[in-house]
């Protein structure tokens, strides 16, 4: 995700905050989604904008989460760069986007309830939907998905200090150094937010 804090940040900030964000953290191949969420960050992740990281990052980026559900712009990434994982934030176009080469869906909303995914999933395939097995699948599933959460807020932790320094090194100034002096404070474990330019 673009950082989201500072909405003014050109294609040359963008850069150069996953330019140092990716050298601090260290990422292995194929391990880094984009995620274009503009309504949220401010920042659209544009075709020209994406080759761009994806070519400066090696081969670490991989694909990219697309929340703004831009059929034209996952086209045109997926033309430009066959063997790019595109994932569509919406299952509403899910199968049109599989026909243009999508490879699959990142949906909040299945997330949210896998139970109703698990019991549509079964009467898609035909099989009887009761408080069986597939409740115990989906309380399992539910189970390993808060644990995978639990783990990604702690490993999110430690890396707020790498994202925060990207985020300066994008941004300069004050700003930056503001936001740095933030990273110090999580650092050490101190989940208080407070920001000061003094």
């Amino acid at each position: 995700m673009p950082p989201f804090f500072y909405r003014e940040a050109s294609d040359d900030g963008v850069a150069a905050f996953f330019d140092t964000l990716l050298a601090r953290a260290k990422p292995p191949g194929k391990s880094v989604l984009l995620y274009n969420v503009p309504r949220m960050s401010g920042i659209a992740l544009h075709a020209d904008l994406v080759d761009r990281l994806v070519a400066a990052s090696g081969d670490r980026i991989f694909g990219m989460k697309d929340s703004s559900n831009d059929a034209r712009l996952q086209a045109e990434i997926i033309g430009r760069r066959p063997g790019f994982s595109i994932f569509p934030g919406s299952e509403s176009d899910l199968a049109e986007a599989k026909r243009r080469g999508a490879a699959g869906c990142i949906s909040g909303s299945v997330a949210l309830c896998p139970v109703g995914e698990e019991r549509l999933r079964k009467r898609r395939r035909g099989a009887s939907v009761g408080a069986g097995p597939a409740s115990g699948i989906a309380r399992r599933r539910t189970a390993r998905r808060r644990d995978a959460l639990s783990y990604r807020i702690a490993a999110r932790r430690t890396r707020m200090g790498a994202c925060d320094a990207a985020a300066g090194a994008a941004l300069g100034g004050a700003a930056g150094k503001a936001r740095s002096r933030v990273s110090l404070a999580r650092g050490r474990g101190d989940d208080r937010f407070s920001m000061s330019t003094r």
